[in-house]
């Protein structure tokens, strides 16, 4: 029992160490196509045009990060080792798969306001996301695809998301998100869609992978002490979700 426990805590900790991984080879390559001079594709739509400016979206804009936030620690803590994996690659795989589409294909917008007719706390945090993030690499939508993947993750490899409240919740969080993308003008409603079509293609062949190993990899290995105590943590994990 104690070597199992103590299990757990490594793959706690392995765990923690490839999302912090994660997150800071993202945030590199991220600033550094930033970083890049090109010609850019302007990405619009009529559509556009129809979505006021509302400041106050900022509100769903930053709790993006709470939810993926939230949700990494679960995966971390509580889901079992294929579906821990499954999902950072989900996640991490597909946002560094729209940053590739933005070095092929540079893309921005041109739709953030240059004045504001109002003063609050949000025009200035809105000013303030103006400095700090440039209207370019948009299409798709990586808050947009983080979002929808992190959803469909949470509602269909997890327990815990088939619970309706949990369900309900993380659905209108998702779409408030994606609608603050469109009026706070970060994004054209273009980026949304293909944001939106990339997560759900990226799921399903993900899902169509998993399948095919189970059924053509599974049965080529045999179960050594490793492979049980393996075993026995996912079983620790499953049972504790």
């Amino acid at each position: 029992m104690n070597e199992v426990l103590n299990n757990i805590k490594s793959e706690k900790r392995r765990r923690t160490i490839i999302v912090l991984t994660f997150v800071f080879l993202y945030q590199m390559m991220f600033f550094l196509i930033e970083g890049l001079n090109r010609e850019f594709n302007v990405i619009y739509h009529p559509l556009d045009d129809l979505i006021p400016f509302n400041e106050y979206f900022m509100i769903p804009y930053i709790l993006w990060f709470f939810y993926l936030g939230i949700n990494l620690i679960y995966y971390i803590r509580k889901a079992d080792r294929s579906t821990f994996n499954q999902y950072n690659s989900l996640l991490f795989g597909g946002m560094v798969f729209c940053l590739v589409i933005n070095i092929i294909w540079p893309s921005m917008v041109q739709l953030r306001p240059t004045h504001f007719e109002r003063e609050n706390i949000f025009i200035e945090i809105v000013k303030y996301m103006h400095v700090i993030d440039t209207p370019t690499n948009v299409c798709p939508s990586i808050h947009v695809y983080a979002t929808v993947i992190t959803h469909m993750a949470l509602t269909k490899l997890t327990d815990i998301g088939k619970n309706k409240w949990i369900k309900g919740l993380s659905f209108i969080l998702s779409v408030s998100i994606l609608m603050s993308t469109v009026f706070l003008k970060q994004h054209s409603i273009v980026d949304v869609v293909v944001g939106i079509l990339v997560a759900q293609v990226i799921f399903v062949f993900s899902e169509e992978v998993k399948k095919l190993n189970i059924q053509n990899l599974g049965p080529l290995f045999n179960r050594g002490a490793k492979e049980r105590l393996s075993l026995e943590t996912d079983t620790y994990y499953k049972r504790n979700k």
